[in-house]
Formats: structure tokens, C-alpha cells, sequence
């Protein structure tokens, strides 16, 4: 099962209480919205609350709070990635794990999709994902690299992401986890941007593709900002790495990029499944109508919200995070509602 339909299984079979014993947490109670418990070896019988009816979770303790989802628990006392929290929960309830799968792929292709999809404006992808081990990285160097540094990615950002270099073709690597994978095979590949400052006028590509894989299947720093932005309740969606990397360097840990403008009706999946609040934040180049109707896509299953540069505090083509922190955050709080109509009118 993946972790939507999983859950909808605990939710009906009301399997919280066995969930949290085999999570060693224990004094549960249970009522009529919620169940409560103290964490493995505390004594705070109201510590944990955990809703009944969504499977979202609180966790206050003398040193930090925690929200988010069942498997942001999970992650936490067990000190584990998404993937292996979703393989678990199937172990705990006595459930095959099959994997990775993607959704609707087996024994559903329609001749026609891919007409459907081509008039709707979403973009298609045929290719099959593969992963790899961490040696999909082992001809490249691995150290920070000074010009993503003056750009403002720290090197401990860096790190975090593999950021790497590779001689053969003078570009810093960027790879790309898949969030749904184990952690000793979770990457599918990379892209490569040339340091190179007159790219323009040789004619070379900025990107390219090092390892080849689909982009449009997975969500680019979803498997190091999962547990992140469950607690924040938020997914910040920007176009490019840089500036997930960017963010990071800001200690900010919700985003997440589509490597594009345009979003997959996998991305889509994705972000749906992490129930969460949608923030677009879109480079300055891209329209508010096309933005809109990316919004459109999610306004009836969740909040959805964007930045619009109304007081022209970006340069043509940056993306939010590009004009710093301070002037981030003001586009952030003042971010549009969508739907709002008087908002939207007010600006």
C-alpha cells in the first residue's frame, strides 16, 4: 500500500492503539477525536496526541514539539527515513510491502492519455524510473563548491545534498533522491550545471542531464524535507535546486522543487499526498495566470497559495529566495490565498 491508502486502512480498522504499543509508547487513552500516549520511557500520558479521524500527530515534550503525520512519528523514534517508516507500518499491521510502485501504472494505459494530457498543458513522462546505490556518485568529487558558496549555499548544505563536482564534464552535480526508496538505493540520478560563466556564448547548456531519469516523477529535496515539511504543514514549491539549497542555507526545510514550471500529474500525486498546505513560489518570469492554474488543480483537495512579486523586490527571471531572506519572508507573508478573490483585488 502506498502511505494515502495505508493510512485510510488505520483509520477504518482503528489499528492507533496497536500502532502506538509497537511503538513501545504506552499509558494510551483513547476518545472520541483522538488518542493520547506517553512516549517510550517518559511519563507524560498526554505527550502524544494523535487524531483519530487523519492520523495527524502532536508531540510535545519538555525540549521540542512535533506535528505532522504517523509517519513523522515514526521517523522520529525510530530514527528512520520516509521509506523505511511506510516499510514498518506494513510490518506492524502484518502487510506485504511490495516497494516502490508507481500508481495507475499496471494494467491502466489509456491510448488515449496522451492526447488528454498533451491539451490539458501537463507534462508527460515515459521513462521508468531506476535506482542506484551511492556509488552512482563515486566518479564525481566530493567536496563544496565555491561557486554555489558565493551564490549563498552553504557547504554543510552541500553536504547534506551530495553536491558534487565532476572533472569529466566541469559541472557541479546536483542528485536527485527518490523520497519513496530505501536509503542505501534511493537515488535515480543527477544533473550537472556547468561552472562555466560564458556558457551563453560557447553555446553550452547551463543543465544537463549527467545520469539520465525522468524529473517529472518525484519532487527534488522531498527525501531529505519529508519529515520537515510535515511539521511545518507546509511544502514550499519552488522551480529549481538551487533554491531548495538555497532555503536549506536559510534554515529553511519545507521546500521542495519540480525542476521546472510545469508540474507532472505524478508531482502532482505527490504533493497531494503530503496534505500539507501548497505554496508556489515561482521564479518572477512566470505569469500569475499560469501560476493560477496550477493552483486550480489543487483548490478543491487542498490550501493552495502563492508568491507574487507585486512590489518588484526580484530581478527578471530570480526565484523568491534569490533576493534574501528578509525580502523572502515579506513575500511570504503576504503571499496569495487562492481563491481569496478580495485579496488577489486588493494588490
Amino acid at each position: 500500500m502506498n502511505s494515502e491508502k495505508i493510512k485510510q486502512h488505520i483509520i477504518d480498522n482503528d489499528l492507533i492503539s496497536d500502532i502506538l504499543e509497537k511503538l513501545d509508547c504506552h499509558s494510551i487513552k483513547q476518545y472520541s477525536k483522538e488518542y493520547r500516549c506517553a512516549l517510550p520511557n517518559k511519563t507524560n500520558s498526554s505527550a502524544v496526541a494523535i487524531k483519530r479521524d487523519s492520523l495527524y500527530i502532536s508531540v510535545y515534550t519538555e525540549d521540542e514539539s512535533i506535528k505532522g503525520d504517523i509517519f513523522v512519528l515514526i521517523m522520529h523514534l525510530k530514527q528512520i527515513k520516509f521509506y523505511e517508516s511506510l516499510k514498518l507500518l506494513h510490518e506492524m499491521l502484518n502487510l506485504k510491502f511490495e516497494g516502490y510502485v508507481k500508481q495507475d501504472e499496471v494494467n491502466k494505459i489509456n491510448p488515449l492519455d496522451i492526447f488528454l494530457k498533451a491539451r490539458s498543458g501537463v507534462k508527460t513522462e515515459s521513462n521508468e524510473l531506476k535506482f542506484y546505490d551511492k556509488s552512482l556518485l563515486d566518479s564525481y568529487i566530493k567536496l563544496p563548491h565555491i561557486k554555489l558558496v558565493q551564490e549563498g549555499i552553504l557547504p554543510e548544505t552541500q553536504n547534506k545534498f551530495n553536491i558534487a563536482f565532476s572533472n569529466e564534464y566541469n559541472r557541479i552535480i546536483f542528485p536527485y533522491r527518490h523520497f519513496y526508496a530505501e536509503e542505501n538505493k534511493s537515488y535515480i540520478g543527477s544533473t550537472g550545471r556547468t561552472i562555466i560563466d560564458d556558457y551563453k556564448l560557447l553555446d553550452i547548456p547551463k543543465y544537463m542531464a549527467i545520469n539520465k531519469f525522468p524529473k517529472t516523477q518525484t519532487l527534488y529535496g522531498l527525501y531529505e524535507n519529508y519529515e520537515d515539511i510535515q511539521k511545518a504543514g507546509t511544502v514550499l514549491v519552488f522551480e529549481s535546486e538551487k533554491s531548495v539549497l538555497k532555503c536549506d542555507s536559510y534554515k529553511i526545510y519545507n521546500s521542495v522543487a519540480l525542476g521546472g514550471h510545469e508540474i507532472s500529474l505524478e508531482q502532482e500525486k505527490i504533493l497531494l499526498g503530503l496534505n500539507v498546505e501548497i505554496v508556489f513560489c515561482l521564479d518572477k518570469d512566470i505569469k500569475e495566470d499560469f501560476i493560477i492554474k496550477l493552483c486550480d488543480r489543487f483548490k478543491n483537495t487542498r490550501k493552495v497559495s502563492y508568491i507574487l512579486d507585486k512590489y518588484d523586490l526580484l530581478d527578471e527571471k530570480s526565484s523568491p529566495i534569490d533576493c534574501g531572506l528578509k525580502k523572502f519572508n515579506y513575500l511570504l507573508k503576504y503571499k496569495i490565498n487562492y481563491g481569496n478573490i478580495s485579496v488577489r483585488e486588493q494588490g
